[in-house]
């Protein structure tokens, strides 16, 4: 539920939907936590939802994030087909509108089959005329090889073809028609008060907010890939080269060789017959490529978490003094000032004197930190920063989430110091001054747990009884 998730999941849901002109049958293959199929299926001309999914469990899951995704599985034209997506293709009859899919990462085993050129091709041929397929590219734990892969073996199904960019993603989108954008008409859908919701909650809740995402058309996707490897069933080309990936830093990498290739969305826009709102509209549109490019190298320092370098706060500031009204800009501002709120920070500390193997005197301080995980979600967290010995972490939920931390590291540190005071007497009755180090960090861990548990039972209490 991050913003830059939720900006993502959205997109997949909202950008096929308001690229077709009346969208009315729709497939969405992948249930996950449910906000794509929820974004679609807010549209009022809607006539039929169907969902692939092949877990049947996963919607349990998704029913946790019915807050995000519009309670969509109490929709009453949702279809729930539990096959194989791919399969399910090859298997029906029916043609769609809009076909939209958020496949897991090509390295998890099997998930490669859904990036071959031959599934996209099953899916361009189970599209209406005009109809649309929108496609996850994660720009993470992807090397430039592997993203040159995804988008040539897309671009090589659809004769029409474009990128959108959030934050750590991209989404691809692909038809036989081409590409038509009214900018007046698109604002009036977005307006339509679930979407606006929707998009706004995101930032990219008017049609000149949403289409300043947009990074590439056809032209563009075909010479950022040129020289990629296409993906077929025989080759599997990304599912075993993408963990190579894993674990290393590759995103801004990524973004600095994606946006070597942005294009204007001019071409794609139907121009205002009046000589002045064509002016207007040029003008517009070439000031946001102008931001566009400062944005683009502000991305990749942050993604990159180069974030405190000056470079990055140079660029901040320009987005933010030059071009206010940039929606890109304005998003990883929020998520710069999200990102900043969510480093560690001490809440009380303690020093305790100990006594080492060999007897000697030494000191140990324990630090009660809290880690914010999202506005409502943090774990606290204790640790000695000196020998880097983390003793135990407990996350709590809500929307009292910094009190309760705050309050259960108040409560821990004070158990530990009467342990400590324990520990001492002990010590000093058997001869010694000092408690012994490796027992009293075991006895530190025992707090923390029992403490713990016994904050949780007293919680859960106190929920029962406002309930």
């Amino acid at each position: 539920t991050a913003l830059e998730d939720r900006q993502c999941q959205l997109t997949l849901g909202h950008l096929p939907m308001l690229m077709h002109k009346s969208p009315q049958k729709v497939l969405v293959v992948g249930l996950g936590t449910g906000m794509t199929l929820g974004a679609v299926s807010v549209y009022p001309h809607l006539d039929e939802l169907s969902l692939v999914e092949i877990e049947p469990k996963v919607l349990g899951a998704a029913e946790t994030f019915e807050r995000y995704n519009h309670h969509v599985l109490d929709h009453p034209k949702l279809n729930i087909y539990f096959n194989d997506g791919r399969n399910f293709l090859m298997t029906t009859k029916n043609k769609y509108d809009v076909i939209t899919a958020d496949p897991i990462h090509p390295w998890t085993q099997g998930s490669g089959y859904l990036f071959t050129t031959e599934y996209y091709k099953i899916a361009s041929e189970h599209l209406q005329p005009g109809g649309m397929m929108c496609q996850w590219l994660p720009i993470y734990e992807m090397s430039l090889e592997n993203l040159k892969s995804v988008v040539k073996t897309f671009s090589r199904s659809f004769a029409y073809t474009m990128m959108w960019l959030t934050l750590y993603d991209a989404e691809l989108i692909g038809s036989n028609t081409p590409f038509i954008i009214d900018e007046a008409f698109l604002e009036e859908r977005i307006a339509f008060s679930p979407v606006v919701a929707d998009l706004e909650s995101v930032l990219m809740g008017s049609a000149t907010d949403f289409l300043s995402y947009f990074l590439m058309g056809t032209n563009g996707m075909r010479a950022f890939s040129r020289d990629g490897i296409i993906n077929t069933d025989d080759n599997l080309y990304l599912e075993f080269s993408t963990p190579i990936a894993l674990g290393k830093r590759v995103m801004s990498n990524n973004i600095l060789a994606l946006t070597r290739y942005r294009e204007s969305i001019l071409p794609y826009l139907v121009a205002d017959r009046n000589t002045d709102a064509r002016s207007r509209q040029k003008q517009k549109w070439t000031e946001i490529g102008k931001a566009a490019t400062v944005f683009d190298h502000a991305q990749a320092f942050f993604v990159g978490g180069y974030f405190g370098r000056p470079e990055f706060r140079h660029l901040m500031e320009i987005l933010k003094n030059r071009y206010p009204r940039f929606a890109p800009g304005r998003f990883l501002r929020r998520q710069y000032e999200d990102t900043i709120s969510k480093i560690p920070r001490l809440i009380q500390k303690a020093t305790f004197s100990l006594r080492d193997a060999e007897d000697k005197i030494i000191r140990m301080e324990i630090s009660g930190v809290i880690a914010p995980v999202s506005d409502i979600r943090a774990a606290a967290v204790f640790v000695d920063n000196d020998k880097r010995i983390i003793f135990g972490k407990l996350y709590f939920s809500g929307p009292r989430v910094d009190q309760s931390v705050s309050e259960f590291i108040s409560e821990v540190i004070t158990a530990i110091r009467d342990t400590y005071q324990r520990e001492t007497e002990i010590a000093v009755s058997h001869g010694g001054k000092r408690p012994s180090a490796d027992i009293f960090i075991e006895k530190i861990r025992e707090v923390i747990n029992r403490v713990g548990i016994e904050y949780s039972k007293r919680d859960i209490l106190r929920h029962e009884k406002t309930d």
